[in-house]
Parts: C-alpha cells; structure tokens; sequence
C-alpha cells in the first residue's frame, strides 16, 4: 500500500519571518519580574522568610507564573513586531 505524496507547488518558498530583535528577551523578562513582583506583593502573597505562613511551594507558584508571564507576553510582542513590520512593507 502506497501513500500518495503531495507535490511542491513549484517557485519559491514561502518566506520565513525575522528572527526576534535581540533586545526583545531582556526586556519581556524584565516586564514580567516586576509585574510578578507586584502581584506577589499586592495580594501579600507569603514568600519571603520573614513573612508568617511561607512555604517552599509558594515560590514554585510564583516560578510558574513568571514562566507563563514571559511566553505570553514574548509571543503577543512578537506577534504585535511582525504585524507593524507587514503594514510597513504594504
């Protein structure tokens, strides 16, 4: 039994977009600290070791979220880059 390939469709390939600017990284990280920073200390959320009611897995929260902070906002500022520099080109 033969799978049945699909054929290029000839002429160039589709162009591959620009690699991230280098500053976009640091910055994003950036960002995303302090905001995590704020919301840990907006809601008092107990991780340092001074503070009553502190536990290992409360830094492993805030771990996670800086995590999802950082690939979210690098993937909408990305995104928001490549969408300016298309109207730009039109």
């Amino acid at each position: 039994m033969r799978l049945r390939q699909k054929r290029g469709q000839g002429g160039a390939p589709a162009p591959r977009p620009a690699p991230a600017p280098v500053w976009l990284t640091p910055l994003v990280l950036l960002v995303s600290a302090l905001e995590m920073a704020l919301l840990v200390e907006a809601t008092r959320w107990p991780v340092r070791a001074d503070q009553p009611g502190v536990e290992p897995a409360n830094w492993l929260w805030v771990i996670v979220g800086f995590a999802v902070l950082v690939g979210l906002q690098r993937g909408w500022l990305l995104h928001r880059l490549r969408v300016g520099a298309a109207r730009l080109q039109r």
